[in-house]
């Protein structure tokens, strides 16, 4: 195959369950037992509470947020026509256009394909869906519940509380919309 051709557009999106995004964030970094890939070729977060990195960030929503919470993980696959530095500097503006204000850890990751073995870039996005509102409050109180009366009594608003089927079918449409308008630009 050859590597000018652009490959199709693939993004593909999930839940992942309290108690599993710590290990997923750690995955997707490429730390601790993941570090032996050699596959990473980027990595970074943002919107993350004041002086807390991604990891600590995640388990403390493991620790914290209700059984069915979690986060959101978006996977996207990158054109190979594209030089590595413009892969990456696509994948800092696909996260920036997914995350909004949301807590965000992403990562690039290059492994060869398996049956020809080209290049298979691609982006992860860990997104946790509460909202930041700038209110102190100890990490741990971030995953409690929204108190809209006095919200520096309770944690962060989710913004995934209760959808409908609908709503996200939507958000969904208009996010790879949103992609596929970044990637083609």
């Amino acid at each position: 195959m050859n590597d000018k051709k652009a490959n199709f557009f693939h993004m593909n999106v999930s839940m992942v369950s309290t108690g599993r995004t710590a290990a997923k964030q750690m995955y997707n970094a490429r730390e601790g037992k993941y570090a032996r890939r050699g596959d990473l070729v980027a990595k970074g977060e943002k919107n993350m509470p004041d002086g807390v990195r991604a990891k600590t960030f995640y388990e403390v929503l493991d620790a914290n947020d209700r059984k069915n919470g979690g986060a959101t993980e978006i996977k996207i696959a990158l054109p190979r026509a594209l030089p590595a530095d413009e892969r990456i500097n696509l994948a800092a503006k696909l996260v920036a256009r997914l995350a909004g204000p949301f807590p965000v850890a992403w990562a690039v990751h290059n492994p060869k394909a398996a049956l020809e073995g080209g290049d298979q870039t691609h982006l992860h996005a860990l997104l946790c869906r509460r909202v930041p509102d700038g209110l102190p409050r100890p990490l741990g109180q971030i995953f409690r519940r929204f108190n809209p009366k006095e919200p520096q009594r309770g944690g962060w608003r989710k913004d995934s509380g209760g959808p409908t089927r609908s709503s996200v079918k939507q958000r969904l449409a208009a996010d790879r919309a949103a992609v596929s308008e970044i990637i083609n630009a």
